[in-house]
C-alpha cells in the first residue's frame, strides 16, 4: 500500500500510539519473570578446544564389590 493512502486512512497520533504500545510490548515480553532467560549466552567452543575437553575429563570409577576373604577360599577348594 502506498505512503499516501496509508496517510490518509490513519493520523500521525495513532501511527505514534501504535509504534509506542509495540515497543512497550516489547519490552515487557523481554523483560516477563516468568520467562527467565540469560542475559548472555556461553560462547560456543571451538571444536579443537571441545575435543580437549572432552579428553581431559575424568570419568566416574566404575565400583566393584570385592569378594570376601572366606568366599574366595571356598571357591578354590
Amino acid at each position: 500500500m502506498p505512503v499516501d493512502q496509508v496517510k490518509a486512512y490513519i493520523s500521525v497520533d495513532m501511527l505514534k500510539r501504535d509504534v509506542r504500545n509495540e515497543k512497550a510490548y516489547a519490552f515487557v515480553k523481554e523483560n516477563a519473570a516468568g520467562d527467565k532467560k540469560p542475559a548472555k549466552k556461553a560462547a560456543k567452543k571451538s571444536t579443537k578446544k571441545a575435543e580437549k575437553a572432552e579428553a581431559t575429563e575424568e570419568k566416574p570409577v566404575k565400583k566393584t564389590t570385592r569378594k570376601k576373604k572366606s568366599e574366595v577360599e571356598e571357591s578354590a577348594e
